[in-house]
C-alpha cells in the first residue's frame, strides 16, 4: 500500500530497494527449490531494475554489492537443484548459473573501476576493492567448478586472488 501513495523520489528509491531486499531474504528462507530459485529470479530482475531506474542513487554501489552476493547464494542454490536435475534441466541449469555469475563478475569489474578512479586512495576504499577483487575470484571459482573442463575460469580465478592480493 505504501508505494501506491505519493512518496518522494528517494523515499520511492529506497522502497523499490527494500522490495529487492525482500524478494532476496525470501529466497534464503524458502525450503522449497523451485520456489527459492523462483525467489532468487524475481530479486535479481528487482536489483537490475533498480539499478537501472536508480543509477545515481546515494547507495547504488551498496545495491549492486547486494546484488553480487545475492548472485553466489543463487548460484549455490542452482547446485543444490543441480544434485537432482540430469539431461536438459541440469544444462539449463547450469547455463542459468553461469550467466549470473558472468554478469556478478561484470558489475564486480565496474565497481573495481569505480574505487580505482577515485583520487586520492583511503584505506577504507582499499579495502573495499580488495573485497571486490576476491567476491571476483570466488565468483570465476563457482563457475569453474560447473565447468570442470574449461581452464579459462580456473586461471582467471587464480589471477584475481594474485592481483587482489597485492592490493
Amino acid at each position: 500500500d505504501v508505494s501506491k501513495t505519493k512518496l518522494s523520489d528517494r523515499m520511492s528509491a529506497d522502497l523499490a530497494l527494500v522490495r529487492c531486499d525482500i524478494y532476496g531474504i525470501g529466497a534464503k528462507a524458502s525450503t522449497d527449490p523451485i520456489t527459492r530459485n523462483d525467489l532468487f529470479e524475481q530479486a535479481i530482475t528487482a536489483y537490475d531494475e533498480y539499478l537501472q531506474a536508480n543509477p545515481y542513487a546515494e547507495n547504488r554501489a551498496e545495491a549492486e554489492e547486494s546484488l553480487i552476493d545475492l548472485s553466489s547464494v543463487y548460484a549455490r542454490s542452482i547446485d543444490i537443484s543441480l544434485e537432482d536435475a540430469v539431461g536438459e534441466e541440469a544444462t539449463e541449469l547450469r547455463d542459468r548459473k553461469v550467466s549470473v555469475l558472468e554478469k556478478a563478475i561484470t558489475r564486480c569489474e565496474s565497481l573495481v573501476e569505480e574505487i580505482e578512479s577515485i583520487d586520492p586512495q583511503t584505506p577504507a576504499t582499499q579495502t573495499r576493492r580488495n573485497v571486490l577483487m576476491l567476491q571476483k575470484a570466488s565468483l570465476y571459482g563457482k563457475i569453474s567448478a560447473s565447468t570442470p573442463d574449461d581452464a579459462f575460469f580456473s586461471e582467471q580465478r587464480s589471477e584475481e586472488r594474485r592481483v587482489g592480493g597485492e592490493g
